[in-house]
């Protein structure tokens, strides 16, 4: 059933990506204090960190992590831009298009250096290449559960619930 819906998910997950990157910038300017969307934008944003994590948590924007000194006005409206155009639309792959993960209901194929490929229940699949400096991702993003060449632990979730996003990476 996932791979007969997968090309229709991915369709329609690159409409929300465009959808988000128009909307990034007002998108930026309705997040609260705590760096969080209002709760019925709450499918804009990372479903594993607010839209702050960029300059905040990761440091890919500005000097917070060196200094301590956080951003403000048009500089902190400007990183969450750009923190929602790197990951748009991600709350969508993870929630209505992602799938519930139980590791008993998977099977990995291939688990190397450069691929590493898994079928799940219903269809669902993982398939991720690193092969010759070409990296894409495609399925269910399945290996954030693999861990040391096996499945994490059940008590192990990424983000709010134990679910696998959709993913179409090129």
């Amino acid at each position: 059933m996932y791979l007969i819906l997968y090309p229709l998910l991915v369709l329609a997950s690159l409409l929300i990506t465009l959808v988000t990157y128009m909307l990034s910038p007002v998108l930026a300017a309705l997040a609260g204090s705590d760096g969080n969307l209002p709760r019925w934008l709450y499918w804009f944003q990372t479903f594993d960190n607010t839209i702050d994590a960029g300059w905040q948590v990761q440091g890919n924007y500005g000097t917070y992590l060196a200094t301590g000194i956080a951003p403000t006005g048009l500089t902190l409206w400007w990183y969450r831009v750009c923190w929602l155009c790197r990951n748009p639309a991600y709350g969508w792959d993870y929630w209505p298009f992602g799938v519930g993960f139980d590791a008993t209901q998977w099977r990995v194929f291939l688990n190397g250096a450069n691929w590493w490929v898994a079928l799940g229940p219903s269809g669902a699949f993982c398939v991720r290449s690193l092969a010759a400096g070409v990296s894409f991702k495609f399925g269910w993003k399945a290996w954030a559960y693999w861990q040391n060449d096996q499945w994490a632990p059940a008590s192990y979730s990424w983000g709010p619930s134990r679910r696998a996003p959709l993913c179409f990476t090129l």
